[in-house]
């Protein structure tokens, strides 16, 4: 979805935005996974947390 949104971003942030933006939402995402991995319900607790703020 994110690829769908950003593709029709202007040509001069190809690179620079559209890059960072994608970038970000492969983080958070596999953040939130890393997080749900976790044994402990705290540990889940406090990887969403943190994702919350970036």
């Amino acid at each position: 979805m994110i690829y769908k949104i950003t593709k029709d971003f202007p040509r001069e942030e190809t690179f620079e935005l559209t890059g960072r933006i994608r970038r970000a939402v492969i983080s958070m995402t596999s953040n939130i996974a890393e997080g749900f991995s976790r044994q402990a319900h705290k540990e889940k607790i406090v990887i969403l947390h943190i994702i919350k703020y970036i």
